[in-house]
């Protein structure tokens, strides 16, 4: 389980920066192509992200 949770950990901190990279791309180019990808790395990250801490916590209350 403890290991379970270290991964866990780290794939939320790796979510945040699957976020900053989309946003990266969102604000930094000018083609509307590569902005729509950034939105759309963006959205994932954030998914992931939630996913993960909610799984997270469920393997916390586990002990």
């Amino acid at each position: 389980m403890e290991f379970l949770r270290n991964v866990l950990a780290i794939n939320s901190g790796l979510d945040v920066a699957y976020i900053a990279s989309g946003a990266l791309m969102a604000m930094r180019f000018t083609s509307p192509l590569v902005r729509g990808f950034g939105w759309a790395v963006i959205l994932q990250g954030a998914f992931l992200f939630v996913f993960d801490l909610s799984f997270l916590a469920l393997a916390m209350r586990q002990g």
